[in-house]
């Protein structure tokens, strides 16, 4: 897209990526169509086949701001209307070459699939915009690339943590994206316990830029919470959910350190220490086991 100026309008968060005009439907087309036929042009020549032969079957849509004036370097024109995009249009662009997107991916390349980025989105609107939740129904993973904590792996305060794990929750219950949230930034287990505060019906998965070490991936292996048996609740202070074989206790605020008496005797997973009382600092989570 192009600003009054007719300069390129770019992310202030990665020069090198335009604000790509959503309005336009031959645009959106070319993206599909690329998936299906590589241009000979890419790369020099050097791709060849499709990604369909190379049974590739994920697309990520990295940084897809829907609606962010602070990550554009300028205010992007409507071509349509050669005057200042309007929030109203912008959603509605991204909207429909969502849904383009979609219907074409069901028909021409059965189980493609798309990952979208939208977790500065989603985290701040969700439940304000109408776009949010519908764009979810377009798209089969939402990266949440923060979750507990910023891009620098400081933890968010409470208020914006509760905000992202019901946006995540409502993506779990009623759309078709499954939150793709991310454990790399700050305590693992602290955003690992706030996913499974919604995570159920095999929804819900972790993502990091690094691996994960092998003391946290043998703790998942062995790992078995078994069902959740209802939503979380808010009780003692603290946020915990119920499961078949434990349960899952997080405190997310801010200053308060809170400690609970439990109904019987759990295994702390990380820990392995067995108690019937736990005691949770701030922005620290625990996922237990029934013994």
């Amino acid at each position: 897209m192009k600003d009054p100026n007719g300069e390129t309008v770019s992310h202030t968060f990665g020069a090198n990526e335009s604000a790509p005009d959503h309005g336009n439907m031959d645009f959106v087309d070319f993206y599909f169509d690329y998936f299906m036929e590589v241009p000979a042009s890419v790369a020099g020549g050097r791709w060849q086949g499709t990604y369909t032969e190379r049974s590739w079957n994920l697309r990520f849509l990295d940084n897809y701001v829907v609606y962010a004036p602070e990550a554009w370097s300028s205010s992007p024109v409507n071509p349509l209307t050669d005057s200042p995009v309007t929030r109203e249009e912008r959603e509605q662009h991204v909207l429909n070459a969502a849904r383009r997107l979609r219907e074409r991916a069901d028909a021409e390349a059965g189980g493609l699939r798309y990952m979208v980025n939208v977790w500065s989105d989603v985290e701040s609107g969700y439940f304000d915009r109408d776009i949010y939740p519908e764009l979810m129904q377009y798209v089969d993973y939402a990266l949440f690339e923060a979750w507990t904590s910023n891009g620098e792996g400081a933890p968010v305060s409470e208020s914006v943590w509760l905000r992202r794990v019901m946006a995540a929750q409502d993506m779990i219950v009623n759309r078709r994206a499954e939150p793709v949230v991310q454990v790399g930034f700050g305590d693992f287990w602290y955003a690992l316990s706030s996913l499974l505060l919604v995570s159920e019906n095999g929804k819900g998965m972790i993502w990091s830029n690094d691996m994960y070490s092998d003391t946290i991936l043998s703790s998942l292996n062995a790992l078995d919470l078994g069902s959740p048996l209802d939503d979380f609740t808010y009780v003692d202070n603290a946020y915990q959910r119920e499961w078949g074989k434990g349960k899952v206790i997080v405190n997310p605020g801010d200053s308060i350190t809170v400690s609970i008496a439990l109904d019987r005797n759990y295994e702390d997973v990380v820990s392995g220490d067995i108690s019937s009382s736990i005691t949770l600092p701030p922005r620290t989570g625990k996922i237990l086991l029934a013994r």
